[in-house]
Parts: C-alpha cells; sequence; structure tokens
C-alpha cells in the first residue's frame, strides 16, 4: 500500500511509523462505529423513525405528518383484510383502482403483508442494533428497541392485534401444506406465459400452475391449469 499523505520509505522506522499509523486509522475506524450506533440507539429510544418513511407518512421542516389520502389507504387495507379479504385480492383491487404504492409501482402481496405488520401505524418506532431492519412485527428481536414514535398513529392497536392474529391463523394453515422443492414434473417450466401479463406460470400448490403476477395481486385474470392436463396436451402433440 502507498501513501501519498504519510510518505514512507523500506527502513526500520518506516516499518514501525506504518504499524502504529494502521493501528491509528483502525481505531479511530471503531470508534465510529460506536459512535454512530450509540447515535442510532439514543434517536431510537427517543422514538425517532429510522430508515425511510412508511406509507401513509410525509416529512415537513423534519416534522413527520400523515397524509390523509395516502393514510386513507392504509385504513383501507387494514380493515379489508380484517374483514376476511386476502391480501392478494386487496392488491388486485388497490391496482384496478388506480392507486399506487409510494414509488408508483403496482401492489403485489408482499407490499400488502409490509403495510399489515408494520408497527409504525400504531405510532410506534423500532429498531434492532445490527439486525435487518424492515416493518415487519414478526422480525423483532430480543433486543429491538421500540418506542412510542413523535408521528401520529394511522390506525388503533386493536385492529392492528386482529391484523396479526389473521396473519397468524393463515400461516397456521398453511403449515401442515408446505412441501420440499424437489424435481418439477412440470413440462413447461419456465416457458408458459400468462396470455395477460405475459409472466411465467409458477408451482400453485401440489397440483397445477398458476400466473405469478396473478398470486401476487398484479394481475387479474386467473390461468390456473392442472399440470397433469397440460403434460398430457404437451406429450399429444408431441
Amino acid at each position: 500500500m502507498i501513501s501519498v499523505s504519510e510518505p514512507l520509505s523500506e527502513d526500520k522506522i518506516s516499518l514501525l511509523m506504518e504499524a502504529l499509523l494502521e493501528a491509528m486509522d483502525e481505531y479511530y475506524s471503531i470508534n465510529l462505529s460506536e459512535e454512530v450506533i450509540r447515535g442510532m440507539k439514543e434517536k431510537a429510544s427517543r422514538g425517532g423513525v429510522m430508515g425511510s418513511l412508511p406509507y401513509g407518512y410525509y416529512s415537513e421542516h423534519g416534522e413527520i405528518k400523515i397524509d390523509p389520502e395516502t393514510a386513507q389507504t392504509v385504513q383501507g387495507i387494514f380493515a379489508d383484510f380484517v374483514s376476511g379479504i386476502p391480501a392478494r385480492q386487496i392488491a388486485e383491487n388497490l391496482n384496478l383502482s388506480g392507486i399506487r404504492t409510494r414509488y408508483g409501482n403496482l401492489w403485489d402481496t408482499r407490499a400488502i403483508e409490509y403495510i399489515l405488520r408494520n408497527i409504525a401505524y400504531i405510532g410506534k418506532s423500532h429498531w434492532t442494533p445490527g439486525g435487518v431492519h424492515g416493518g415487519y412485527a414478526e422480525k423483532l428481536a430480543e433486543n429491538t428497541i421500540i418506542a412510542h414514535a413523535s408521528h401520529e398513529a394511522i390506525i388503533t392497536e386493536n385492529l392492528f392485534a386482529q391484523a396479526q392474529k389473521r396473519i397468524a391463523e393463515i400461516q397456521s394453515r398453511h403449515i401442515p401444506k408446505s412441501h420440499p422443492h424437489h424435481g418439477s414434473s412440470f413440462l413447461l417450466k419456465g416457458l408458459c406465459r400468462c396470455s395477460n401479463c405475459g409472466a411465467t406460470l409458477v408451482r400453485a400448490g401440489t397440483k397445477g400452475m398458476q400466473c405469478h403476477q396473478y398470486t401476487t395481486g398484479k394481475c387479474h385474470v386467473s390461468h390456473f391449469i392442472v399440470s397433469e392436463k397440460i403434460n398430457s396436451l404437451v406429450c399429444g402433440k408431441l
């Protein structure tokens, strides 16, 4: 390594100086990291928002405020889900209504689930030191710092709890049906496309294939087909 600001030669004194300079630089880097983490912990304990603002909020002069239009969408998502409407159907309804995400994209089940699990909507903030930063309530660790945030809540804690309960119930029903992914008998794997949106047909359950975009709520036309049926059609054609 050659340093322009710290020119050293090959003599024994330069070797000693290089080791000292490297140790000092490493100490500075570690100390800076500790100071940054300490500052983030302090901000989190005071209810500061860590990361980007959730959908439904905006910042004005450093103050986090509720956006009435998008907040109404958030409230509708929670209300629909608790009433029994699947996340995929909620995403499809939003897309058909012309409502888009913060970045102007189509809604899918992942975006709906992220909102349903984000504790920011009940007026709280969280941060996990050294962890993966996300809004999922189920990913909160033991060392996660949870505090009452400075922003107002969009939904009630009771509604949020109902949504978490339904998510847990849905997951418990699907666990017994899960199966390891091994070789697929679908002859057109990766080649069969949805005639509506052009997305690839993927495995849906254990017996058939479905449009990938339909499963996430971005496509409103179902293309489910039993694998055995399309296998027979392909073999017959051959």
